[in-house]
């Protein structure tokens, strides 16, 4: 029986809400065929095992099953005529994965010829860094199967699964054991001031709030990097502690923040739920200058990424346990910094842009 992973155990594997789809869409222009698109899909599912992979119950609690049978990887590829409504339908549909694949697709031709593939994967199967891996591969198989051959492709040194068993049989007490230390004695329920009282469930009906920054403060972000040799990221940290500070009066305070979990470059082109989340803790109450408070974001997050191995489910559980009625675990803020890039490549006369879709 294979295990789930610590970043899996805690995604919901029901189809209740589109939580945790990731979903994408492929810009087509150009001669297409339709079968040519099916078969260097399914090239994908054969060489990602996460990809045809179920998470259903057990006796001994949910495992993977990997699936085999052709007809079954055939069933999550479809074409049919382009609208708006059935992309959005692809895209956040959810889904139950303790008996479906976690992804799906459907090729829409347009009334120009011109086609969109829609793709949506669920996050027990993959992250962000594994669609960068996903194009790259449908590109290599599209480019073989346009030439009537199948992708001969580098045999891959592992799939999730392996890395699955091998962190069941991880310990993690060492990191827990730094946690325990650097999350002492920090208060977990510091947020901004509110507008309205705050709801004690969860309703997932938060919103998003969208604005650009010109290029100017982009380069002046990374000017400041530069010249204080961090990293953009650090600068951006740097300054939301600041804000928080001033914000809620508190000057030792906790930011969350994701990271891609492939520390081992080994893990660089497996498909797969890497992710981590790591609640940054930054003392600033003696900070005089912003160049010390970048000083102290530095040194924090250097050392919360030297014990990201345990997972954030299982320090919240050790340090934070439920109920969390009305608040976050551990930290009521985070901070991503996405790069999101439109990925583009020619196979023949056959252009393909790949773009992350933000909201499903």
């Amino acid at each position: 029986m294979i295990p789930l992973a610590p970043q899996q155990a805690n995604i919901d594997r029901g189809a209740r809400l589109p939580l945790y789809n990731l979903p994408f869409t492929v810009d087509i222009a150009g001669p297409l065929e339709v079968d040519v698109v099916e078969a260097a899909f399914g090239d994908l599912l054969v060489r990602h095992r996460s990809l045809r992979t179920t998470f259903p119950d057990s006796p001994w609690g949910p495992r993977q099953l990997f699936v085999d049978d052709p007809s079954t990887m055939k069933s999550v590829f479809r074409s049919a005529p382009f609208s708006e409504d059935a992309v959005t339908d692809v895209l956040s549909a959810p889904f139950d994965v303790r008996s479906q694949l976690p992804v799906r697709a459907t090729l829409f031709e347009r009334e120009s010829g011109d086609h969109v593939l829609a793709c949506s994967v669920h996050h027990i199967a993959a992250d962000g860094w594994s669609l960068g891996v996903l194009a790259r591969d449908f590109a290599t198989a599209f480019s073989s199967r346009t030439l009537g051959t199948a992708p001969e492709w580098t045999d891959a040194p592992l799939h999730y699964s392996d890395f699955s068993v091998w962190a069941e049989g991880n310990s993690d007490e060492s990191d827990l054991e730094f946690w325990r230390r650097e999350l002492s004695d920090v208060p977990f329920d510091t947020s901004v001031p509110n507008d309205r009282p705050r709801e004690s469930d969860w309703d997932y009906t938060g919103d998003r709030v969208e604005f650009d920054v010109n290029s100017q403060t982009v380069e002046g972000l990374d000017r400041i990097a530069q010249r204080y040799r961090t990293s953009r990221f650090t600068v951006l940290r740097s300054a939301l502690v600041v804000l928080l500070a001033r914000l809620t009066g508190e000057k030792d305070l906790l930011i969350g923040t994701p990271i891609a979990g492939r520390g081992d470059p080994i893990l660089e082109q497996v498909v797969g739920m890497f992710v981590n989340t790591l609640a940054i803790r930054s003392d600033i109450g003696k900070a005089a200058t912003f160049e010390e408070v970048i000083g102290i974001a530095h040194a924090s997050e250097v050392r919360a990424f030297d014990h990201s191995g345990v997972s954030f489910d299982q320090v919240v559980a050790e340090l934070d346990p439920s109920p969390h009625r009305g608040r976050h675990p551990l930290f009521q803020v985070a901070l991503s910094l996405d790069v999101f890039t439109v990925s583009q490549f020619d196979v023949g006369s056959t252009h393909f842009e790949v773009v992350p879709v933000l909201s499903a």
